[in-house]
């Protein structure tokens, strides 16, 4: 009988150890820092170079990996950071400060007809899911599809004074290899408004990239008030160290 699938399991571990020495720098760029599968097995966890992980610290985790013979393929990961002793860099919402972090719980769906979906669960020692981010997408010959949804807790070490909670759509169809329309929006669903919404025009030859893009922001705040922005930008593809994907077949002629 024929396999119609290969699993491969992989599990994962880490033991790391490593000191600064020297004067403390001051922490302005690894502020932002997220935990996802790209950094679970990393030797430092800080988005910058400012900041860097110290002391003995290790990691755990498996990976699922299922390859389908008709194009189904998906993913699943799951780990966690264990460490010596707490990092107080880290930001409260981050889920690595403490000894033993958060969960990571990380999943990729990929299916023959262009469909994707990702999507990353941040879970926490009570089982409380504490950050989500999920999107979908679908790719046609001449539409792109894609939509987010990402959940963010309060944070003040991040400058997220509110929780964040945010819908996104993204559109693109290309009319035919010159011309593409792309239209895309925002909508925070725990304010039950929309904040932005945008569209743009593009056309392109082998020799230029041409894009107008008219935006409007909704949201409003002490320091972010409603706005009409308009973009406009010009290419010259000819530079290129190498041709666009989809661009005009035609020679650029002088």
């Amino acid at each position: 009988k024929t396999a119609t699938a290969i699993h491969v399991i992989e599990p994962m571990i880490q033991v790391a150890f490593s000191s600064v020495e020297g004067d403390d720098v001051e922490n302005e760029d690894s502020r932002a820092t997220e935990f996802d599968q790209a950094n679970l097995l990393a030797l430092s966890r800080f988005s910058g170079e400012d900041a860097v992980e110290q002391g003995l610290r290790g990691a755990a985790g498996v990976t699922w990996t299922r390859i389908g013979q008709a194009g189904w393929d998906s993913t699943l990961t799951v780990g966690r950071v264990f460490r010596d002793e707490e990092d107080a860099t880290f930001s409260a919402t981050s889920g690595l400060g403490n000894t033993s972090s958060d969960w990571l719980i990380a999943g990729q769906l990929r299916v023959p007809a262009g469909l994707s979906l990702d999507s990353r669960v941040i879970v926490n020692s009570d089982f409380d899911i504490t950050k989500t981010e999920t999107r979908a997408g679908w790719s046609g010959d001449n539409l792109d599809l894609t939509a987010s949804y990402i959940f963010l807790p309060v944070d003040t070490d991040q400058d997220r004074p509110d929780d964040v909670g945010e819908l996104a759509f993204d559109t693109t169809y290309r009319l035919n290899d010159m011309w593409s329309v792309g239209l895309d929006a925002r909508y925070d669903v725990l304010a039950d408004e929309p904040t932005q919404t945008s569209l743009e025009i593009g056309w392109q030859n082998e020799c230029v990239t041409v894009d107008f893009s008219v935006s409007r922001r909704f949201t409003s705040s002490a320091t972010v008030t409603p706005s009409t922005d308009f973009g406009f930008f010009i290419g010259l593809n000819g530079f290129s160290a190498g041709r666009s994907v989809g661009s005009p077949a035609h020679r650029c002629t002088d």
